[in-house]
């Protein structure tokens, strides 16, 4: 197999894996700022850290403008897809444009997760001290519902495995 083919693949497999896991994100969101099963995300939180009216209304700017970059950012990344796809349409294997592209998009990806990591920083910073630990059980609610533990990959990896 030479080269041109095996990035041509490589580079299509990377769109299916980004276009699946894209679906899987936005399928599991039921409307704006809902947070898994149709509650609102500021609602959740200022539930799970018994937020005062004060936070409340610092945690729903800190939402808002959390929103508007995470806006920004799914823009880039469907515009820089965009750019991707019309490779595929055209049969053109410009790898080192592809490879630029691939580039982009993890670069994009990456700010993507640092603009999460700063977000929950800057919600961490709002609470009280006798907040904290509630905040922490939090966060790790939050975890366990965005990353299925070992247990739980293997038990369905297995149950894959045994209805085929």
């Amino acid at each position: 197999m030479n080269k041109t083919r095996f990035l041509t693949i490589a580079v299509l497999l990377l769109i299916g894996l980004n276009a699946t896991t894209l679906y899987f994100l936005f399928q599991k969101r039921s409307g704006p700022h809902s947070f898994r099963g149709g509650r609102p995300y500021s609602e959740f939180m200022s539930k799970q850290l018994k937020l005062d009216a004060q936070q409340e209304i610092q945690l729903k700017q800190l939402r808002d403008e959390h929103k508007t970059e995470l806006d920004k950012l799914r823009k880039e990344d469907m515009e820089l897809h965009e750019q991707l796809f019309q490779f595929v349409k055209t049969g053109n294997n410009d790898s080192l444009r592809i490879d630029s592209l691939t580039t982009l998009i993890a670069a994009n990806k990456k700010r993507f997760e640092h603009t999460f990591f700063k977000h929950f920083l800057q919600i961490r910073s709002i609470c009280r001290p006798d907040q904290l630990e509630l905040f922490n059980t939090t966060i790790d609610q939050i975890m366990k519902r965005r990353m299925p533990s070992q247990g739980e990959d293997r038990n369905k990896k297995q149950g894959t495995s045994q209805s085929n």
